[in-house]
């Protein structure tokens, strides 16, 4: 994706993928630092899940992306064929 919209739900987006990615690498280097296989695996599990998460929202702007061009396709179409919106 070379540009990203900067409405309010876009912004949101980016900033939980921020969160999301960040928490992955922090949950990876607790758990290693761990002092018991118990902690090790709660971290390790967290960091799983913060992988899925981040995984979600990507695919929420990819998805938001395509509904973009979607919709300007439309606008294209319609124009070209005389309506004026």
């Amino acid at each position: 994706m070379d540009t990203v919209t900067k409405d309010i739900v876009d912004v949101e987006i980016a900033k939980q993928v921020v969160r999301s990615a960040g928490s992955i690498g922090a949950n990876y280097i607790e758990a290693n630092e761990s002092l018991s296989k118990k902690g090790f695996a709660m971290r390790a599990k967290i960091s799983r899940k913060e992988a899925k998460e981040t995984r979600y929202w990507l695919k929420l702007i990819k998805c938001r992306e395509s509904q973009l061009y979607f919709w300007i396709s439309v606008l294209e179409l319609v124009w070209n064929l005389g309506f004026r919106v």
